[in-house]
């Protein structure tokens, strides 16, 4: 089990701290706190969960911090970063579990680069804790921005949004080898597909508009197509069996229901 709180350590190494946002989340924030366990200090910041999350997150010794439920990480954010108890962030939400071969790299990543923002990794999805090489959502070369220093970032509030780095501030990556990446057991029943990407979709519309996208019901349509269709035949996602051919398709259905989330949007101005 993880263990945090004051740690002899050289005063002129960058202070961690352990920032996770959690709802309901028993079955992975203890080994996502265990991976966390070369910072200095974790917060846990509940969304109001009602099993055992907050009493697994106290016993690794995170301090928790409640707030009220929200549908998406994005809206609370800032809030937890702001709960930080140093400048350097790692944020993790609890399924989520950075790479062990990286931990004791950050600081000298810091260390190396004193005009950083953020610190991506690269991470891969798992699906019925199966990784998933191919389709939309296969493969690890999308980049997390697992570390950041709270001052040198701006953390956009739309749904898979990203974070950027402040003017004057730069990025950097972290790991190079095939364990260097943080594992995300993202989905692991088609209940749990669909009952978080509903929670995205009403955030979407919003999110896509104030980033420049319209749409009409025809792009609508058309996107959502182009997503199946890149998903099984151009990313191979067929090449993941069963698994792949049922993402590929949810892809599709993800982006045609987002897209109208947006073309709702636009209607309601």
């Amino acid at each position: 089990m993880s263990g945090f709180g004051p740690i002899a350590r050289n005063t002129e190494e960058p202070r961690l701290c352990a920032v996770v946002v959690c709802y309901n989340e028993s079955r992975y924030i203890a080994e996502c706190l265990d991976r966390l366990s070369f910072c200095d200090d974790a917060v846990v910041v509940d969304l109001g969960s009602s099993d055992d999350s907050v009493a697994i997150a106290s016993r690794a010794g995170a301090r928790v911090v409640a707030h009220p439920w929200v549908p998406v990480v994005e809206l609370v954010r800032e809030f937890a970063v702001g709960q930080a108890t140093c400048d350097w962030v790692v944020f993790m939400d609890p399924d989520l579990m950075f790479p062990r071969s990286l931990g004791a790299s950050v600081r000298g990543a810091i260390r190396e680069n004193p005009d950083v923002g953020f610190i991506g990794i690269k991470y891969q999805n798992y699906a019925w804790h199966r990784p998933l090489s191919h389709g939309r959502w296969g493969g690890c070369s999308a980049s997390y921005p697992a570390v950041m220093h709270r001052e040198r970032v701006d953390l956009s509030h739309g749904v898979h949004r990203g974070i950027s780095p402040r003017e004057g501030f730069s990025t950097t990556q972290l790991g190079v080898g095939p364990d260097d990446i943080i594992v995300h057991y993202w989905v692991d029943s088609v209940r749990e597909f669909l009952a978080k990407h509903r929670r995205y979709l009403p955030e979407e519309g919003k999110s896509r508009h104030m980033n420049g996208r319209r749409t009409s019901r025809t792009e609508s349509f058309r996107r959502g197509y182009s997503a199946w269709f890149d998903s099984l035949f151009v990313s191979e996602g067929y090449r993941d069996g069963p698994i792949g051919v049922v993402l590929s398709f949810a892809a599709g259905w993800y982006e045609w229901m987002a897209e109208t989330s947006l073309l709702n949007y636009q209607r309601r101005l």
